[in-house]
């Protein structure tokens, strides 16, 4: 009986030496051995919908993803706003996140040079898109990370994903004498991204474009789309527009349908002997080969099938009563 206790004994003093050295090493996984760490404020109060970040090293290799999607469970990852990472110590790492995102269409886990966001496609199309989510973007490049015993790795590193850290542009198509035959409306964007790649460019592949389509709601009425949240032209650079010089002019061409979906009127393109007049909000005139910007809206006034009037404006100087893409 005494050495049937004693066994017994043994066996349970073994158990619970294996259940404290688990719990030793999840704690130090996760409080110990994790010397990067990341602040989200809009993880911890939970004004966005979903967060994807991701973390690539000074070659370029990528190190981590981590995509969480709300309703934000308080007793999950991310609980006070905090990611934590586990990385080799060293300098230059690069740290992409975005919010408000459709994870699908984030090419994730690839070489920082290969990594992406991109408009939906349309269809099973290889190379159109739509105009897709008004999402958040923060990227940081040259970022250290440093030894648990440095002082440094316990301070946090905060990304801000604030409502400012929008970096789209914005299009209305304003129709007016409009054929009382048109019922659809079919607009392709013309030089604007399709992608926009970690480095904070946008981009857009040879044959890419963005497309939408709108039912005409009224026949014979004016007839108003947007505001469509497009990305900036392509080879802009989302915080310095102006850093690339190879940035594509913007266009687009329009197809007007019937309601048996024949073709009944097209609009190709500016004519350039003819262009259009295009203005900024004071009414001035701006060049007709213009660039699209983040966070700017281009209005295209059409007449019948052909554009008259074009105005570009800047988020923040939309006036009040209009059509305001925040």
């Amino acid at each position: 009986m005494i050495q049937r206790y004693k066994n017994m004994k043994g066996r349970l003093l073994g158990l619970c030496l294996v259940i404290f050295a688990a719990v030793s090493c999840t704690y130090d996984y996760f409080e110990d051995e994790n010397n990067f760490k990341i602040y989200i404020p809009q993880l911890k109060d939970g004004t966005i919908d979903n967060v994807l970040v991701s973390i690539h090293d000074a070659s370029g290799t990528h190190r981590y993803t981590r995509f969480i999607e709300g309703p934000f469970d308080p007793n999950t990852i991310g609980r006070d706003g905090i990611l934590r990472f586990k990385l080799p110590w060293g300098g230059g790492y690069k740290v992409s996140a975005f919010a408000n995102v459709d994870e699908t269409y984030c090419d994730r886990g690839q070489s920082y040079q290969d990594s992406h966001i991109s408009e939906p496609l349309l269809g099973n199309a290889g190379t159109v898109h739509t105009p897709g989510p008004n999402f958040r973007v923060v990227l940081q490049d040259d970022i250290t990370s440093y030894p648990l015993e440095h002082p440094m790795a316990g301070i946090v590193d905060t990304v801000n994903l604030a409502k400012d850290s929008v970096y789209k542009a914005s299009v209305l198509c304003e129709f007016k004498e409009l054929p009382a035959a048109v019922a659809r409306i079919d607009i392709l964007y013309k030089g604007v991204g399709t992608h926009m790649s970690f480095d904070g460019c946008y981009r857009r592949p040879a044959g890419g474009y963005v497309q939408s389509s709108h039912e005409v709601s009224s026949s014979g009425a004016d007839f108003t789309t947007g505001p469509e949240y497009v990305f900036p032209s392509g080879g802009t650079h989302y915080a310095d527009p102006n850093r690339n010089t190879t940035r594509e002019a913007m266009d687009l061409a329009v197809r007007f349908y019937d309601a048996r979906g024949n073709v009944i009127g097209v609009f190709s393109g500016f004519d350039q002997e003819t262009p259009p007049t295009v203005t900024d909000p004071k009414g001035n005139p701006v060049p007709w080969n213009f660039h699209l910007d983040p966070k700017h809206q281009v209005k295209f006034v059409f007449k019948g099938f052909f554009v008259f009037g074009i105005e570009l404006v800047g988020w923040g100087d939309i006036e009040q009563g209009e059509v305001t893409p925040m």
